[in-house]
C-alpha cells in the first residue's frame, strides 16, 4: 500500500458517488480542514500539492468540504458559504462563484457536476420544502427541476445518460421505504423511486443507501445494510429502464461502495471487520475492511483494514480510473484526523 497524505495533512476524499479525479485521472482532488478553516487540494502523481480554495470552517454546514469534478471536463465544484464555487483546472487560478443561495434557504453540501461540466445539480432546502437546483454554467440559467417535502440529497448525474438524474430520500434508513429516485424530463418529470425495499423475506424490508450510478449501464448500485431485518442484504443493482433489480454480492455488513468505469469490480467498505461475527454494526466500530467484488461472479478479495470515524472520515472507498488502484480514507485513533491511501486491486496481478 502507498500512503497519499498522513495525518498531519488531514486530507479526505470526496463522497463515493461523486468524482475524485482531475487531469485526465492523473490527479486526485481532497478535502481538508484545521480547527478554523476548510478548503481543496490537488495531488498530481508526483505528490505535488495545489491549493485550490480556502474557506472559513464556521461558516460551513458540516464543517467539511465536499466535491466533485467533471468526468469529461477538468472543472471541479464545491459547495461552500451557502453558495456554489467551481474552479477550471485548465484555466482558472481560484475558484469562481456560480450561485449565491437566498438567506432564507439552504444548500446542502453534496454537489454533483454533470460530465461536460456545463451543469450542477444540488439540493436546495427552503421551510419543509426541498428543491433540486439546476445551474447551467454556459447561460447562468438557474431552474428548480421539482420539490418534495422531504430531504433530497445524493444528486448525481448518471454518466451513461446524463439525462437521468439519481437522487435519495435521505434519512433514517429504518423510516424510509422509497430511498433511491432517479429524475428525467420526460420519463419521471416528478422524479420516481425504483428499487424495491421489501425483501424476499414477507414483511420484512431492507434498510438501504450509499446509492450511485454505474458508469457502464443506466443502473444504479445499492448498498443493504446489515441492521436491515430484511434479506438478503449486501449490493444490489436496479434500473431505471424497468428491468427487475437484482442481487449482486450478498454481505451483512457493506457499508458503502464504487464501481469500476467498465463496471467489472465493486469496492466495499463495511462496518466492522467483514469477517466478524454478527452484521451491521454489531462489534464494529471503529473498523471497517476494504474489499474488492467481481461484479460477474460475486467473489470478494480482502484490500486492507482501516479505521473509521465521523464525517469526513468513512473510508469511502473510490477505484482509480482505469481501476488497477483503490483509494480509502484513514481515521486517527482519537477520530480527529484522516488521511488517504491507495492500494492494489487484488484481481489484477499484472
Amino acid at each position: 500500500m502507498h500512503l497519499i497524505s498522513d495525518f498531519a495533512d488531514n486530507l479526505h476524499l470526496t463522497y463515493p458517488h461523486n468524482n475524485s479525479f482531475a487531469d485526465a485521472g492523473a490527479s486526485l482532488v481532497l478535502g481538508w480542514r484545521s480547527d478554523k478553516e476548510v478548503g481543496l487540494v490537488k495531488l498530481d502523481s508526483k505528490g505535488n500539492r495545489r491549493e485550490l480554495c480556502r474557506f472559513d470552517l464556521e461558516r460551513q454546514l458540516e464543517k467539511l468540504l465536499w466535491c466533485d469534478t467533471a468526468l469529461e471536463a477538468n472543472i471541479t465544484a464545491t459547495i461552500a458559504n451557502n453558495q456554489i464555487w467551481i474552479f477550471d483546472h485548465n484555466h482558472d487560478s481560484k475558484p469562481r462563484l456560480v450561485y449565491e443561495a437566498p438567506a432564507t434557504a439552504r444548500l446542502h453540501s453534496i454537489p454533483g457536476i454533470r460530465a461536460d461540466g456545463q451543469k450542477i445539480i444540488c439540493s436546495l432546502g427552503e421551510n419543509d420544502r426541498h428543491s433540486a437546483l439546476l445551474i447551467d454554467l454556459k447561460t447562468g440559467e438557474q431552474r428548480v427541476l421539482f420539490e418534495k417535502p422531504w430531504f433530497v440529497n445524493h444528486f448525481h448525474f448518471c454518466p451513461r445518460d446524463p439525462e437521468w438524474i439519481g437522487f435519495s430520500h435521505e434519512g433514517n434508513c429504518a423510516l424510509i421505504m422509497d430511498r433511491v429516485w432517479g429524475w428525467h424530463a420526460k420519463e419521471a418529470p416528478e422524479g420516481k423511486c425504483f428499487f424495491e425495499q421489501f425483501a424476499s423475506s414477507p414483511q420484512r424490508t431492507l434498510y438501504v443507501g450509499h446509492e450511485r450510478w454505474s458508469f457502464h449501464d443506466r443502473s444504479v448500485l445499492i448498498v443493504a445494510y446489515g441492521d436491515g431485518p430484511g434479506t438478503p442484504r449486501g449490493i444490489y443493482e436496479a434500473f431505471v429502464d424497468g428491468r427487475p433489480q437484482r442481487l449482486i454480492g450478498e454481505a451483512d455488513r457493506d457499508f458503502h461502495l464504487d464501481v469500476s468505469r467498465d463496471g467489472r469490480w465493486i469496492v466495499i467498505d463495511t462496518t466492522g471487520a467483514h469477517d466478524a461475527p454478527g452484521k451491521g454494526w454489531e462489534n464494529a466500530w471503529p473498523i471497517t475492511d476494504i474489499l474488492v467484488m467481481d461484479r460477474a461472479t460475486g467473489e470478494r478479495r480482502f484490500v486492507a483494514r482501516s479505521r473509521l470515524a465521523k464525517h469526513p472520515s468513512h473510508a469511502h472507498p473510490i477505484f482509480s480510473v482505469d481501476g488497477r488502484h483503490v483509494y480509502f480514507n484513514e481515521a486517527s485513533e482519537d477520530g480527529l484526523l484522516n488521511r488517504v491511501w491507495r492500494a492494489d486491486n487484488p484481481f489484477i496481478t499484472s
